[in-house]
């Protein structure tokens, strides 16, 4: 009896090393982004859905960062009523089991555009940060946009993200003796 006594408490030993060494999984950030708040003239349903889409997608780390189903935040956010910005975002934040969420508004103003969001740590632990992007005419919405996902991944998830590199202004031509009709 002996010997098996210590042989369990061998295989005790060794089994309990390996479970602590076995790298634990943490979890992913989750983060929840709420439909952007749109200030315009007319109706730009379809961009504060592209918003969404697009942010969704561009945060989204693999085992890392792991972005809330927008149809779950919008049930999320119609059971809450009456609070506003980040109060708003809290309580949805607390209701979806979130990590950080990322709220704001798109604004369009003649040929101006801005973007501008807040990003809220649900914990309490670290400020809120803000991001801010100006762009002249609807066209330069969606690198806004790509430029917010960037410095959120590198800002809050250290996560480096490729930026294309932008191409380089076509050289003129000189004019020889050939071109000259």
């Amino acid at each position: 009896h002996l010997y098996c006594s210590i042989k369990i408490k061998i295989l005790t030993v060794v089994f309990l090393l390996l479970c602590l060494a076995t790298p634990v999984l943490a979890a992913p950030v989750r983060v929840a982004i709420l439909p952007f708040e749109i200030n315009a003239d007319k109706d730009l349903t379809f961009l504060q859905e592209g918003i969404l889409d697009m942010l969704g997608s561009r945060l989204t780390w693999r085992d890392k960062v792991a972005v809330i189903n927008k149809n779950e935040t919008k049930a999320a956010l119609k059971s809450v009523e009456g609070f506003y910005g980040e109060s708003l975002a809290l309580l949805v934040g607390g209701k979806l089991q979130a990590d950080h969420v990322l709220f704001g508004s798109l604004t369009v103003f003649g040929d101006s555009v801005s973007v501008d969001a807040r990003l809220v740590d649900v914990s309490g632990q670290q400020a809120t940060l803000s991001f801010f992007e100006q762009a002249q005419g609807m066209g330069q919405v969606i690198p806004r946009i790509n430029q917010f996902a960037s410095d959120i991944n590198e800002k809050v998830f250290g996560r480096q993200v490729r930026r294309p590199v932008p191409a380089a202004p076509a050289q003129p031509r000189a004019v020889g003796a050939r071109d000259i009709h």
